[in-house]
């Protein structure tokens, strides 16, 4: 499981936000929860503008939150971002020349 940056924010300073069964899940010590480097790198820019709080600077505090937490990075090189970005690109024109896709106009 990979956790969005506000889902970690809320596990660290708002859990009453999550639902208990998500709570549950990312508590699991059977499950590999992640955090992605994209989230530390968020987490710097919003505290750097001043629109994040925390107790301590991200460089020393979010690390020692992944831990406490017994998360795990998640690494992500280019080329997996480019592949999957690929893949993503083919998937979508795919989607949108199928012949069976219904128009916008009559979807509910």
């Amino acid at each position: 499981m990979l956790l969005d940056t506000h889902v970690l924010l809320w596990v660290l300073g708002a859990p009453e936000r999550l639902l208990p069964e998500v709570a549950k899940r990312i508590t699991d010590p059977a499950l590999d929860v992640h955090v992605s480097a994209a989230t530390a790198y968020e987490i710097s820019i919003q505290y750097a503008l001043g629109k994040l709080r925390l107790p301590a600077r991200p460089h020393t505090w979010l690390p020692q939150a992944v831990r406490r937490l017994h998360l795990s990075w998640l690494a992500i090189e280019p080329d997996d971002a480019l592949l999957l970005g690929c893949r993503l690109t083919t998937a979508i024109r795919s989607t949108a020349s199928s012949p069976h896709r219904p128009h916008a106009a009559t979807r509910s």
